[in-house]
C-alpha cells in the first residue's frame, strides 16, 4: 500500500533532481558565458605616421598586422590584419582587433604596418620592430619610411634607404678581409629576421634594430665540416657577429658597416 508519507518522499526526490538539473544549465550557461567573454576580440588602436609632407594618392592600400615574432628561423606569423579605409594623409588611424584565442603564453608579438600603391607596389614600410604586449590596447604609433627611398644623391639617382635591410656580402671580417672564393652572406629584413651563410654552412637568427643601433641574435647554424679557409672565416664571422651594436649605410658603391661598443668596423659587407 502506498502511504501519504511515501508519496511525499518520491514528491520530494523529484523536486531534489529538477532543483539539481536547473543548478547544472544555469552553471553551464554562467560557463558559456565565461568562456565567450573571454574569447572577446581585443581591440588595438593607434596611427601609421611618415614624415614626409605629402598627400597619398588614391587606391592606396594601408595595412597594419599583428605578428607571431617567437620563431628566428621561421616567417613571421600574422595573427589579425586590419586594412585602413577613408584618410587623407599622415597621421593615419586604425583599429585592429585580435582574437585572443590565438594568444600563446610566452610568446613574442609584433605590430608592422605597409603602405601599398594600387598596383601593389611597396611604398612605405615601418623599419624598426614595434613589440606588444597581451593586455596593451594603445593607443600605439607605427612610424613607416619609404621604401627605396626619396631622397637624391650626387648623380641625380634615387639614394637608397640608410637602414641595413637587404642581402650583403662580407668584404672584410674583424680586418682581416675574407678568403678567396669563401663568401659570407647576410640577409636582413625589416620583420626581425635575418639568415645567410657563414661561408660554410646556413644560419639563421634575429636582429634587432633602433635607429642606428643593431644587436644580432646567437645564429642557429647547420653542422656541416668545410676545408680549414671556410671554417675559419666562418668562425670570425660569427664571432663579429656577436660584437655588433650599430651600423651605417654608404652610397655608391653601396656598403653596411658594423660597429661595435666603440663605433669601431667588425665587418664590412657589399650589397648582394
Amino acid at each position: 500500500m502506498v502511504t501519504e508519507a511515501m508519496l511525499s518522499k518520491s514528491a520530494g526526490n523529484l523536486l531534489s533532481r529538477r532543483d539539481l538539473s536547473l543548478g547544472a544549465l544555469a552553471a553551464a550557461g554562467v560557463a558559456l558565458w565565461a568562456g565567450t567573454a573571454s574569447a572577446a576580440p581585443l581591440t588595438l588602436r593607434g596611427e601609421v605616421v611618415y614624415r614626409e609632407r605629402m598627400a597619398l594618392p588614391r587606391g592606396v592600400r594601408v595595412e597594419v598586422q599583428l605578428v607571431d615574432v617567437s620563431l628566428a628561423d621561421a616567417p613571421a606569423r600574422v595573427l589579425a590584419t586590419a586594412q585602413v579605409g577613408k584618410f587623407t594623409g599622415s597621421p593615419i588611424p586604425f583599429t585592429l582587433r585580435v582574437d585572443s584565442r590565438k594568444l600563446r603564453r610566452g610568446r613574442r608579438y609584433a605590430l608592422q604596418a605597409r603602405i601599398s600603391d594600387n598596383r601593389g607596389k611597396l611604398m612605405f614600410i615601418n623599419d624598426t620592430a614595434h613589440a606588444w604586449k597581451p593586455g596593451d590596447a594603445g593607443p600605439f604609433t607605427i612610424q613607416v619610411v619609404r621604401a627605396g627611398g626619396t631622397g637624391k644623391s650626387g648623380t641625380g639617382k634615387p639614394r637608397a634607404p640608410a637602414e641595413p635591410w637587404g642581402r650583403w656580402v662580407a668584404e672584410d671580417i674583424l680586418g682581416g678581409g675574407v678568403a678567396e672564393r669563401v663568401q659570407s652572406v647576410l640577409d636582413i629584413r625589416p620583420d626581425g629576421r635575418v639568415s645567410g651563410h657563414g661561408g660554410c654552412n646556413g644560419m639563421s637568427g634575429a636582429v634587432r634594430v633602433k635607429g642606428k643601433r643593431i644587436v644580432f641574435s646567437r645564429m642557429a647554424s647547420t653542422m656541416m665540416a668545410c676545408p680549414p679557409p671556410q671554417m675559419n672565416q666562418e668562425r670570425r664571422f660569427h664571432e663579429a657577429l656577436g660584437l655588433v651594436r650599430g651600423f651605417r649605410v654608404e652610397d655608391e658603391p653601396r656598403k653596411l658597416l658594423l660597429l661595435d661598443g666603440s663605433n669601431r668596423v667588425v665587418m664590412r659587407l657589399a650589397a648582394g
